[in-house]
């Protein structure tokens, strides 16, 4: 079993051909705290990179 953040690549080697893998990532921010992007623009990012589900956890705020 392998865990990863649904916004960075797949590890090699990291599916099982009986395996679903549903990407998720509950540990995002954005530029309201100490990432680089809009909530828009992550949220953009995470259905391009196909997440099932997503959180913003901005530190201090929750202007994002």
């Amino acid at each position: 079993m392998c865990f990863f953040s649904g916004l960075r690549r797949r590890p090699r080697g990291c599916r099982a051909p009986s395996v679903k893998i549903v990407l998720i990532d509950f540990h995002t921010h954005t530029a309201a705290s100490d990432g680089g992007l809009s909530p828009r623009d992550l949220v953009a990012l995470a259905r391009e990179r196909n997440l099932a589900m997503l959180a913003i956890t901005d530190h201090d705020t929750v202007a994002g």
